[in-house]
């Protein structure tokens, strides 16, 4: 009896691009189907609002006709269902750019909280996920621009980890601090830190972080949930890709839950 393959479209949309990816899933497995990216150009969107529609409906056309999709889970900070509806697509789920990033980076069923380190191209993120949920989320003063500079210097590496430490520090501090921590427990230690984005080379700044914080730190794996060995599977995708692809691979996996 053959099994019936599910196709889900994840697509993540962030200050300087948008991606799309594709998983293919049955009851025993999951597969990568096709990803795209597209840049978009500088001040299409601007923080959380989305300053030039024109650009983000034509790469969404492209990547629809590349693809060919009718409906999608999106990752973004607002739904833009409008905007959807106009190309004719639906979107049957949304949720935000940390949600599907824990998602594709957290081992399914992990009961341990993780510290999630996003560095974009026009800004970064900080977040803790702890037992399904993102407890903690700021912006943090630095991007993947800055991150190549400080690595083609070869100095200013300390400015990362003293931002970074700052928040992994508040998290086991501050206690009720109402507007800092949204759920209760922020005396639990966080178990690991895991870092993805669009910047070059996270692994020079994953080797300074384990250097100098009191935990493990480590690239995220966005094929924890996929790939059960790359002795027998090895995604298209290569690793460095999926750190950009992490919102959106996870977006592509809630398409297949529901």
């Amino acid at each position: 009896m053959r099994l019936l393959k599910q196709k889900s479209v994840g697509i993540s949309i962030n200050g300087s691009s948008i991606r799309a990816v594709v998983l293919y899933g049955t009851k025993k497995e999951i597969s990568l189907g096709q990803f795209e990216s597209i840049a978009l150009p500088d001040g299409t969107i601007n923080g959380d609002e989305i300053k030039d529609y024109k650009e983000i409906k034509k790469a969404l056309l492209v990547l629809k006709k590349k693809i060919g999709f009718s409906k999608a889970v999106l990752s973004a900070q607002k739904p833009e269902t409008d905007l959807f509806r106009e190309i004719g697509v639906r979107i049957s789920w949304f949720e935000s750019p940390l949600e599907s990033s824990a998602r594709a980076i957290v081992k399914n069923g992990d009961k341990e909280i993780f510290m999630l380190v996003e560095i974009g191209m026009t800004g970064s993120t900080v977040s803790v996920f702890d037992h399904g949920e993102i407890c903690y989320a700021k912006d943090i003063g630095i991007n993947a621009t800055l991150l190549e500079d400080v690595i083609r210097r070869r100095w200013g590496m300390d400015l990362f980890y003293e931002e970074i430490n700052r928040h992994y520090v508040d998290w086991h501090l501050a206690g009720g601090k109402k507007d800092e921590i949204v759920k209760s427990g922020a005396s639990k230690k966080i178990k690991k830190v895991l870092i993805y984005g669009d910047a070059r080379d996270l692994a020079t700044l994953s080797a300074y972080l384990t250097t100098n914080m009191r935990t493990t730190v480590a690239l995220g794996n966005a094929w924890v949930n996929i790939v059960e060995s790359f002795d027998k599977t090895i995604p298209e995708m290569t690793f460095d890709e999926s750190l950009g692809f992490t919102p959106a691979i996870g977006a592509a996996l809630k398409g297949l839950e529901i």
